[in-house]
């Protein structure tokens, strides 16, 4: 919620006023957030320019992301997170995994901002996506990073949540 494309959807949802948003961002380490904020890391974040509530996460933890979700009754979970690495993409299974668990979330929007991959022989829809590298990748027709989105909804789809995403292509902004 903190980077172009969440900040963007925060301050659209903000400004429309139908929703109550918080943005959850990665745990910072105690020293600043004590310093920053005078509380305990796991409360609060700086806030900086965004106007809704931001809440630090460790994204490695599922039952605190779950605690969290719960706590502010999220209904609808928009993942933002920049899906270019390995540590990106376990960060939103791990959100998945956390809003699957939650009492409150029932649906989830998948960070899936950019190009759809194209179906070819290494990806199919019916079976678990194969361990390849991100090199391995670029030698079929798939989109690099997609793996990582690709991994993602695999395990979005067992769930129990209704889920969807947007691929709207490249920003040029």
């Amino acid at each position: 919620g903190t980077g172009s494309v969440g900040k963007t959807i925060v301050e659209a949802f903000l400004e429309d006023g139908t929703h109550k948003v918080i943005v959850f961002g990665r745990k910072v380490s105690n020293a600043i957030a004590l310093d920053l904020v005078g509380i305990d890391n796991s409360l609060k974040v700086p806030e900086g320019v965004l106007s809704a509530p931001t809440y630090a996460v460790d994204y490695n933890d599922i039952e605190q992301i779950t605690q969290t979700l719960d706590k502010h009754k999220v209904h609808t979970l928009i993942s933002t997170i920049l899906m270019y690495d390995p540590v990106a993409a376990q960060s939103e299974r791990n959100v998945i995994a956390a809003a699957a668990q939650s009492a409150t979330v029932k649906r989830f929007v998948q960070s899936n901002w950019g190009d759809k991959t194209p179906e070819d022989d290494r990806c199919p829809a019916d079976r678990p996506l194969p361990s390849l590298s991100l090199a391995d990748s670029y030698r079929s027709l798939l989109i690099g990073p997609n793996i990582f989105r690709e991994q993602s909804l695999e395990v979005l789809r067992k769930t129990d949540l209704e889920w969807t995403q947007f691929q709207n292509g490249l920003f040029l902004d």
